[in-house]
């Protein structure tokens, strides 16, 4: 499952997790208050820690996509990457070495935000619906020629969902046209849309995150990835080409 749905918020499956394991952590941190251990204020020196470090990994990882410092502020982007999270990791180290008496506190906060991720995960993982069927949108190949998704599927069809905002997208942009020449007159037909000139493509996935690549055949999306991951874009060409 790509997104959460929930009224009129659509929250990004990922982000919907996480925010899950911060209210985990929060509702053990007032159990412990109320025995007189105040671990809120690390609590949110790790949250924050974690959110910039996730931030900070994007913009390292994509810098050369931005044409100011400013547009680096624009958080429209959707730009976290993961692994720079993990600069919360030292924060939580020195917090347990330097406050012996709420170690236990901390650790168990710690303890419900993981777990409670993981089963939050697990859950939507096994919510996740069946493949799509067809909407009604309109794609366009290399040359800027028009189709519906549903003349483009009657084969193998790759699609890459956009953004002109989103530096990944521009980043993995001209790879994918390089592909796209590479395998011309193939099997696999290769399309773009631009998720902001086109409202109808909210149907064809949940967008929580950009680019995304979703391959359909005879009707059906059969796999998809999101990000702008050159290796994982080769690899899925390669397998339907």
């Amino acid at each position: 499952m790509d997104a959460v749905i929930i009224g009129p918020l659509a929250l990004p499956a990922g982000t919907f997790v996480v925010l899950i394991g911060f209210l985990a952590a929060t509702l053990t941190s007032l159990w412990w208050q109320r025995r007189g251990q105040h671990i809120e204020a690390t609590l949110w020196r790790i949250a924050i820690t974690a959110v910039l470090g996730a931030r900070l990994a994007f913009l390292l990882r994509y810098h050369s996509q931005y044409e100011s410092w400013l547009a680096m502020l624009d958080i429209r982007d959707g730009g976290w990457w993961w692994p720079g999270a993990l600069l919360a990791l030292p924060v939580l180290a020195v917090s347990l070495y330097r406050q012996p008496p709420v170690r236990a506190a901390l650790v168990s906060a710690s303890a419900a935000a993981l777990l409670s991720m993981t089963l939050t995960f697990a859950a939507l993982e096994a919510l996740s619906p069946t493949p799509s069927t067809l909407p009604e949108v309109t794609l366009y190949n290399l040359q800027g020629e028009a189709t519906t998704l549903d003349a483009a599927s009657s084969g193998v069809t790759l699609v890459n969902l956009w953004a002109t905002w989103c530096p990944p997208c521009r980043f993995i942009g001209p790879k994918f046209e390089a592909l796209a020449k590479a395998h011309a007159g193939g099997k696999l037909s290769f399309f773009k849309v631009d998720v902001d000139k086109n409202a109808a493509a909210t149907k064809l996935a949940a967008i929580s995150a950009m680019p995304t690549f979703q391959v359909w055949k005879n009707g059906k999306k059969i796999e998809e990835f999101r990000g702008a991951d050159e290796q994982k874009l080769k690899a899925l060409v390669q397998k339907y080409a």
